[in-house]
């Protein structure tokens, strides 16, 4: 990694989050989408929730106010909501619950 050029360096960390987003998936540890992911809130199943950049202010308002409720930490990533889907292999979304300590702590150091 000693040459490469911050481009690449950036699109390395970029892909690792995004791979591990889709692992999480697989392994049945990450929600997708606003009503899930409030449903799951609500149930203390999750232990962070993500937002991507492009989400709407109105959800984006909502469900942080629903994890500030039940003290569930809410952190902003860098992702189109685009880019999350094709992590993911569905439609696009924006907002994600992790339910899992030790992949919600990778992704959270992974994410940009």
């Amino acid at each position: 990694m000693k040459y490469m050029t911050d481009w690449k360096v950036s699109w390395l960390e970029k892909n690792k989050f995004l791979s591990m987003l889709g692992i999480s998936k697989k392994a049945g540890k990450l929600i997708a989408g606003y009503d899930p992911v409030e449903e799951a809130i609500i149930k203390k199943k999750i232990v962070i929730v993500m937002l991507s950049n492009e989400l709407s202010e109105k959800n984006r308002a909502k469900i942080k106010k629903s994890a500030e409720k039940y003290n569930i930490p809410v952190k902003e990533i860098h992702f189109s909501m685009e880019e999350i889907g094709w992590a993911l292999g569905s439609k696009p979304t924006g907002i994600l619950g992790i339910s899992d300590n030790g992949l919600a702590c990778i992704l959270e150091k992974s994410a940009l």
